[in-house]
Parts: C-alpha cells; structure tokens; sequence
C-alpha cells in the first residue's frame, strides 16, 4: 500500500519551521508522496496573505511548486485527491498535525460519530497493517515541532511575527526574512511589506471594531429586554381586559335567563369570550418566559 502524506495548513505566514516539518515527510515517504495544501481564505488580521502569496514563500523555502496545492477544505479527501496521482482504493493518506493541534483542536479530540460509527480522520494506528485505504480513512499523523529562531528569539506564534515585521526598518527586514525563509527575495518581501507594515494598526482596529461590536450588542440586548418587558405589559392589559369583559357578561347571562331571553346566543358569545381569555393568558405566559430569559 502506498501512502500520500498530505501537509495542510493555514501558513500566515509559511517558514523555516514548516519547511523543517515538510522534509521529515519527505524522508520518510519520498518527495513524490508529499504535498502541501491550503485554503484560499483571507482577512487582514490573521490571515493576510493569498494563497500565491503563502506559494511564493513555499517555493523560496525550497518546496517544488507541483508539491503544493490550493484546497478548499484542508482536511477532505475529495479536496485533494483530483489533484494527487492516488488510487483511494489502494493507497492511504495521512494528513499531518502538529503537537499542538493535535493536543488543543477540538476536531482532533474525538474520532466517532454522534452515531457511533467512526469519523473518515482517524488517529494513525500503530499497528500498520490495520491502515486502511484513503476511501474507507484518512489518518491523522503527529509532526515533531520544529524549533527556529528570528531575530534572536525563539518562534512562538505566527502573530508575533506578523507584528514584528511591520515595526522594524529595512535591514532589520532582510534579516528577519534571512532568518524566517533561509534567504532573501525582493517579491516576498514586497508580499511582506504590502501585508504587514499595517498589521499593528489593523489589530488596534480590530480592537476597536470589536469593543463597538460589544457596545451594540449590549445596545440590542437592553432594547430586547426592554421590547420583551413592554409585551408582557400590554398582554397583561389584555388578560384584565378580556377577564372583566368575561365577568360582565356571566353578570349580563344571569339577567338574560331572569328576563326569559335568548339564553342559546348569550351562551355562544360566552364561549367566544372564554376563549379570547384562554388565548390571552398563553400570549402573557409566553412573553413571561421571554422577559425571564
């Protein structure tokens, strides 16, 4: 059985690290096995760079460009294998996860079914010969994390070194793209600087975006409560009214039977008039139960 590793990933951006992870797949299942994949989506913040852009940087790094893949969905079968010489009826897939990940991903934690059966990911067995092909499973395989440095200090995250990059001037720049791709090229640097220069003021937009974002949703929520408050109001109205409009009218009955009247009709107008009360009361609970949520 043949087995294509694939590498997916969000890259923003793609470095040393990465790289390192890239060839220990390679080692181990050969170039023609390993693929890099990632999605197209973007945002200023967090994802900033297009997947050309993250390609670019792959390709600076040493990863042929045949080897990396745009997805739409990174951990999916049928995203990627059009795109890959595997037969899903023979070979298997392993799709590689970080340490990290896979300690901290919710999607990562549980491998079955609200029904019971088990999910396509599943953890790679130990056991090998229990691997089974890409159409039944795709595997689920640990990468070592790949320790590198920039500008002196360990890589922890890939946002601190998105905000980094825009507060240092140009040779601390070239420096930091030595240490973060292996060499320098004017195109991803211009990537860079178009992307980054700004992100220290779209996280401070970020933060303002989402503090009104608060305000208005506290805004909405004291209007609710305030619309859900005045409901229960006007249905309490209702039910006194609809209550007194009942009594007058058994009071009314009671004459009607007195005086010989049209007691038939009297009863009919009573049955409509329990019935409003009826609906008036269920409309009162309901907005209660509104105004208590």
């Amino acid at each position: 059985m043949k087995v294509f590793a694939i590498y997916p990933g969000r890259f923003h951006p793609w470095h040393r690290g990465h790289k390192g992870v890239y060839d220990w797949l390679v080692a181990k299942f050969g170039v023609n096995s390993v693929f890099v994949t990632a999605t197209g989506v973007t945002d200023p913040l967090r994802s900033p760079f297009s997947f050309e852009d993250r390609k670019k940087m792959m390709i600076l790094t040493g990863v042929p460009s045949d080897r990396i893949k745009q997805v739409t969905n990174n951990y999916n079968l049928s995203t990627i294998s059009a795109d890959i010489p595997i037969d899903i009826e023979k070979d298997a897939i392993f799709f590689t996860v970080s340490q990290k990940d896979m300690a901290e991903e919710p999607r990562f934690k549980s491998f079955v079914k609200r029904d019971g059966a088990p999910t396509y990911l599943q953890p790679l067995p130990k056991d090998t010969s229990k691997i089974e092909p890409a159409v039944k499973h795709g595997y689920l395989l640990v990468a070592p994390t790949i320790k590198f440095s920039v500008m002196g200090q360990e890589v922890t995250s890939a946002s601190e070194l998105r905000l980094l990059y825009g507060r240092l001037d140009r040779s601390s720049k070239e420096k930091f793209m030595v240490d973060l791709f292996g060499s320098l090229n004017k195109e991803v640097m211009d990537i860079l600087n178009t992307k980054l220069n700004n992100q220290e003021k779209e996280a401070i937009s970020e933060v303002v975006r989402r503090i009104l974002r608060e305000d208005f949703d506290q805004d909405i929520a004291r209007l609710v409560k305030k619309r859900d408050t005045l409901d229960y109001e006007v249905e309490s109205v209702r039910v006194k009214k609809s209550e007194a409009a009942l009594r007058t009218h058994i009071e009314n009955m009671k004459n009607i039977e007195a005086q010989g009247g049209d007691v038939k009709t009297a009863k009919d107008q009573l049955s409509v008039l329990k019935k409003d009360y009826d609906s008036a009361k269920k409309r009162r609970a309901a907005a209660s139960a509104k105004r208590s949520a």
